[in-house]
């Protein structure tokens, strides 16, 4: 009988637990760099659950008021929120450290207060028969996303270079 209910405890804790990839935002400061010409201004911004992932990819070009763009890393599953670029291909970003900071914070708190509302939504629905409460978690609708594997390659270079340090 204590075997059947250690072994039932361990298989509640790893139902239990939830899957999370790292978040990493990333604004550009027009002013930023070694040599002042710009660069990206990164805040690690801690974990998403996996199956919310979907939502930061989908929704992120709305929910930055289209400044931000976000991918997803293909080896690490990581989700890389980062400043768009404009029709030459250069990123658009805001003047200054301090202000690509506030930026960076402001789109984690928008994050993390939109996966609290996907979390409630859910187990509202949960308990109602509903599914997901944004839809079909295959869908990636077209703003802001590039999906797996099709991270922009400047971006990817200056990505890498982090992921190599973790």
């Amino acid at each position: 009988m204590y075997n059947f209910k250690l072994l039932a405890f361990a298989a509640l804790i790893c139902s239990s637990e939830v899957l999370a990839g790292k978040l990493q935002i990333s604004t550009w400061n027009t002013k930023g760099g070694l040599d002042g010409k710009g660069g990206l201004e990164k805040l690690a911004a801690g974990t998403i659950p996996d199956k919310y992932d979907h939502l930061v990819l989908q929704h992120i070009h709305a929910w930055s008021g289209g400044t931000h763009t976000a991918n997803q890393g293909g080896r690490s599953g990581n989700v890389y929120v980062v400043s768009v670029k404009d029709h030459k291909g250069d990123f658009v970003g805001v003047e200054g450290k301090t202000k690509a900071t506030e930026e960076n914070r402001a789109l984690k708190s928008k994050i993390n207060r939109e996966i609290k509302e996907a979390e409630k939504q859910e187990a509202h629905h949960h308990g109602h028969g509903g599914g997901s409460p944004h839809g079909s978690h295959g869908s990636h609708g077209s703003h802001g996303h590039h999906g797996r594997d099709e991270v922009d390659e400047d971006v990817e270079n200056l990505l890498d270079e982090d992921e190599a340090t973790e």
